[in-house]
């Protein structure tokens, strides 16, 4: 069915008066009732009605309480095709009368569309409720997908984020366009069916959600029907959409659209729907990439531990859109963070790889230390910007360690001098003279002596409980900003034959992924973990250091 704009503007003007009217009782429902819903399929045609036939009601179909309106879709439209990402939110009306938002879809490749409705009751009991945030019945239904826009993303960085924004149920089709700049679209008005955006990512590179806007009254408003990410309170930016077309069709159909300007905030994130202010400021973390020459500009959502995820996104597409990418070489990355409350942390972190680009995957280790932060349960942490510098050398920078010589027994409480000798890349052997101070140990047992790269470093100390006793979030702050540094080898004294207790068995000298394993099941039983080392010093060589060497030392001190 087409639409003269004459006609739309019409309709919105209705469905705007309509926003004060009275709801339809879902209780008077009866099988067999027509319905009519507003949807916009093309910004140039606007408001477009399509009609439905109420087939029943399932009581606590989504959750306790959270009943769920199923209707089959009509119009020539839907008979070869389910209903449309983007068109959850979609008001659908009896008599001029609100019933609520096309939410569900069930199937993929049903002979017709058939959907859910959630009634506006329950959207708006729940506005201004706790988070209620029910784990999603399994089966064929499922929510109707948001359409996700992406401009000026790297098709290559598409790819890799791809599945894990699947498992944030963003599953419809990406889009990836050229540059976008930082200015976006002119905005667009919301009424009740039209398109709105909520903007994970803008600046330099466009993510965002569309999704359709069930009610308003003033300045508020409602949609969706079903949970966006279930992150309960929100704080994502909302703009209006302009929708180019959509796409029919039996295989993930979708409207095809692009956010227009910021207008407002999505406050909040539930089970029943989502809600949001139009004029209210969204709060977002300024993120700054320097590479090449060149520098990018995002706006991140604050998303809680999504955050990062959006964050590693963004920088991957900054050096993905570098020619440097691709070289391979070393890579040295300075990142500077700024913490609400005035704290600030910086670190830096170094790759190196031979005729390979920056993956993606190896940009975790940079957002190491915020990954850290939002996972820990101290206090809330909220960034409030952040700058990376990137700098590259085509020359590989890397060095493996050998081994090491110590000219004393160690002893408690005295210093240790040692030559270390490390091979660095296609270069001559290295020597290097390090002096650590031994601690006081019980040094009736046997112990080691250990060299250690960044990654090995990590394990011994996740290994000997240093990151599971943090007692206090200042501490946690500390113990980041004493996290080695690629380039340094870190030298460690371990006691060695301890036993580790589980269930009452004791296990000597377990392998660290198999206590790791052990630990995510210790829940209910009793479980700890022996290992006992001290980190005794670091020595920077300059360069990517790998592997790790170790001497040991039995009971009487004889090295064996």
């Amino acid at each position: 069915m087409m639409t003269s704009p004459k006609a739309s503007f019409v309709i919105m003007l209705s469905l705007a008066a309509n926003c004060f009217a009275e709801f339809f009782d879902a209780k008077a429902l009866r099988p067999g009732m027509k319905a009519t819903g507003y949807t916009v399929f093309s910004s140039a045609q606007g408001l477009e009605p399509f009609e439905l036939e109420i087939v029943g009601q399932m009581t606590n179909f989504v959750g306790p309480g959270q009943d769920l309106l199923i209707a089959r879709v009509l119009g020539e439209r839907f008979q070869k095709s389910s209903v449309v990402a983007g068109m959850s939110g979609s008001p659908v009306y009896i008599d001029g009368k609100l019933v609520g938002a096309l939410s569900y879809a069930f199937g993929r490749f049903t002979a017709n569309a058939v959907a859910g409705i959630t009634p506006i009751q329950s959207m708006l009991a729940h506005r201004k409720a706790s988070p209620q945030l029910a784990a999603l019945p399994s089966g064929s239904l499922r929510p109707i997908a948001l359409s996700l826009v992406a401009q000026g993303l790297s098709p290559s960085v598409a790819k890799h984020f791809d599945a894990e924004l699947h498992r944030r149920g963003l599953a419809s089709p990406v889009l990836a366009a050229g540059s976008v700049g930082t200015s976006l679209p002119k905005t667009t008005p919301l009424y009740p069916g039209a398109p709105f955006s909520a903007l994970l990512i803008s600046g330099d590179m466009t993510l965002a959600c569309i999704g359709t806007v069930t009610w308003m009254e003033g300045s508020e408003f409602v949609g969706l029907g079903h949970p966006f990410l279930q992150n309960g309170v929100s704080e994502l930016p909302v703009a209006g959409a302009e929708i180019v077309t959509t796409i029919f069709g039996q295989d993930e159909p979708y409207k095809m659209g692009q956010p227009t300007e910021i207008i407002g905030v999505l406050t909040s994130d539930r089970s029943s729907g989502v809600t949001g202010i139009v004029g209210k400021k969204p709060r977002t973390m300024p993120l700054e990439v320097q590479f090449g020459g060149k520098t990018w500009h995002y706006n991140i959502s604050r998303m809680g531990k999504d955050t990062a995820f959006l964050t590693s996104m963004a920088f991957s597409n900054s050096l993905a859109m570098t020619p440097e990418h691709e070289l391979g070489g070393t890579y040295k990355i300075n990142v500077e963070l700024q913490i609400s409350g005035g704290e600030k942390l910086s670190y830096e972190r170094m790759l190196s790889a031979q005729n390979q680009p920056l993956e993606p995957g190896a940009i975790a280790l940079f957002l190491e230390p915020i990954v850290m932060l939002q996972n820990q349960d101290f206090k809330k942490v909220e960034f409030e910007s952040m700058k990376v510098q990137v700098t590259h050398t085509a020359e590989i920078r890397t060095t493996r360690l050998l081994g090491f010589t110590v000219f004393s027994e160690p002893k408690p409480d005295e210093p240790l001098e040692m030559l270390i000798y490390s091979q660095p890349w296609q270069k001559p052997l290295q020597k290097q003279r390090l002096v650590l101070n031994m601690p006081r140990w019980n040094s009736s047992g046997a112990y080691q002596i250990i060299g250690l790269d960044r990654m090995s470093s990590f394990n011994l100390e996740k290994e000997s409980g240093f990151w599971a006793e943090v007692p206090s979030y200042a501490v946690l702050i500390n113990k980041i900003r004493s996290l080695p540094k690629d380039t340094e080898l870190c030298f460690y004294l371990k006691e060695t034959g301890q036993a580790s207790n589980f269930l009452g068995y004791n296990l000597t000298d377990l392998p660290i992924s198999l206590k790791e394993t052990l630990t995510d099941v210790r829940a209910g039983s009793e479980i700890s973990f022996n290992t006992k080392a001290t980190r005794l010093g670091c020595a920077d060589l300059g360069e990517v250091v790998t592997g790790k060497v170790l001497k040991e030392y039995k009971e009487n001190g004889e090295k064996r």
